[in-house]
């Protein structure tokens, strides 16, 4: 009797550590539930965050790379680009027409802001590297005009009453640079004043006012023609 009173005692003990051990592991899983639900909410409300920092980032999987600020940065650029095509147009017949490439070549680099040229005679669009000298310096000319007449539309009270170029006619033939001195003509109306710096002696013939700089040994003069 006495043999089995301790082994009734130690089964008691026993029994009395499984079920410390229980309410141990229960307290556990009870905390862990609690914790996954907190996670669960955490990354419920942490998820549209994520999408959003990547969509203003332009770090979506297999989504055109266009990070907010460029964005933005193409919205102004298609209005420039509005104003460029304008003059682009009549410096190039109708031929040319420049715009925004927002779908890059591939889907792992930054696209928004590339810029190509649909080309009426062929009907396709190409990059605008292919451009030649002349029809490229058409194109800058095109773009900063445009970029000119933005400032003023959005920017209340500025006006650029000034415009310096600097040479880029030597690549033009003679269609071409007659095309382009029409259009700054046009825009030196009022107060406006358009300065072309060049070394083209065609270009004498097509400018009014002239302001003229001569080298020699004893250094350079300056005059001024009308």
């Amino acid at each position: 009797m006495k043999r089995l009173g301790v082994e009734k005692e130690e089964i008691q003990e026993k029994v009395q550590e499984q079920k410390a051990l229980w309410q141990t592991r229960k307290k556990a899983a009870e905390s862990a539930q609690k914790e996954l639900q907190a996670w669960k909410k955490a990354e419920k409300d942490y998820l549209p965050i994520v999408e959003l920092s990547k969509t203003a980032n332009g770090e979506l999987a297999q989504k055109d790379k266009i990070a907010f600020e460029q964005f933005v940065q193409g919205f102004y650029f298609d209005r420039i680009l509005a104003a460029a095509n304008l003059r682009f147009a009549e410096m190039t017949n109708g031929r040319y027409h420049l715009r925004r490439a927002e779908v890059a070549a591939n889907k792992r680099s930054q696209s928004g802001l590339e810029l190509e040229v649909m080309d009426y005679f062929t009907g396709k669009a190409r990059g605008v590297k292919s451009l030649s000298g002349g029809e490229a310096f058409k194109a800058s000319l095109s773009l900063a005009l445009g970029l000119s007449d933005l400032i003023q539309q959005t920017a209340g009270g500025v006006e650029i009453k000034a415009m310096f170029i600097d040479e880029g006619f030597g690549a033009l033939d003679e269609e071409s640079r007659e095309q382009a001195v029409r259009i700054l003509q046009q825009l030196s109306y009022g107060d406006r004043m358009v300065g072309i710096i060049s070394h083209v002696t065609e270009l004498k013939e097509s400018i009014e006012k002239k302001l003229i700089v001569k080298k020699s040994s004893r250094g350079s003069t300056v005059s001024f023609e009308v």
